[in-house]
């Protein structure tokens, strides 16, 4: 799963960074901040046309309305979520962003599709760290901190999955190429990116270059 998340940016609006990211092969589009109908028209459009998922945050009238796929939270309670599920039924796609581990107990019980584990601060990645790690040389602090991170959030969403629910956690910020296999290792499901992508000097050949990455990853999967 990659979903691609759009952002505040001066170099692209928001309706030209989901071209972008359908132009790449991204098939879920998550409109993040404050949307109004018409500004999420276009998107609507191009994802209706390209077949691909579109989540809008926190608006659950809106996604009501223009009938997307689903609905992302940036912040939430049980309640919120349980409101959720009961106005948009089903079948709606419902995911959250999740900044602490230990709160992923408060999903217990949840009918919740995935919820996204944005890097704590403390283990921000940088390129070289993923590189020594991926040569098989000594890292940085940076580059092995992500790992064991994100081991701890999967255990923590096994811990609670629901047999009736499927719970995916997803890798949600920038992350090196070489890393993203490794990250895959530790049982996380997919990444949710943003800037990586739109601050590349081609940003679909930066979003190709992700999928073809977890394309090979689940066909090995899929061999072996």
């Amino acid at each position: 799963m990659l979903q691609f998340a759009t952002s505040s940016n001066k170099r692209f609006t928001s309706t030209e960074q989901v071209q972008l990211a359908l132009k790449g092969g991204c098939m879920w589009v998550r409109l993040t901040g404050k949307v109004d109908a018409e500004e999420a028209e276009p998107a609507v459009k191009m994802c209706t046309e390209a077949g691909a998922i579109l989540i809008i945050d926190n608006d659950i009238a809106l996604v009501d309305k223009l009938r997307v796929h689903g609905v992302h939270f940036t912040s939430w309670t049980r309640g919120s979520l349980i409101a959720a599920r009961e106005t948009l039924g089903p079948h709606a796609i419902i995911g959250v962003t999740c900044t602490d581990i230990a709160a992923v107990e408060e999903l217990r019980g949840l009918d919740v599709d995935y919820v996204t584990f944005p890097l704590p601060e403390a283990a921000k990645v940088k390129p070289e760290a993923a590189e020594a790690k991926h040569e098989g040389t000594k890292a940085t602090p940076e580059g092995v901190e992500v790992l064991p991170y994100y081991a701890s959030v999967v255990k923590a969403v096994e811990a609670i999955k629901h047999p009736e629910f499927k719970l995916h956690p997803v890798a949600s910020g920038s992350f090196p190429d070489e890393m993203l296999t490794q990250i895959l290792d530790t049982g996380i499901e997919g990444f949710e990116m943003s800037e990586s992508f739109i601050s590349a000097p081609d940003p679909v050949y930066a979003i190709e270059k992700v999928n073809e990455i977890l394309s090979d990853y689940i066909g090995d999967r899929v061999k072996s």
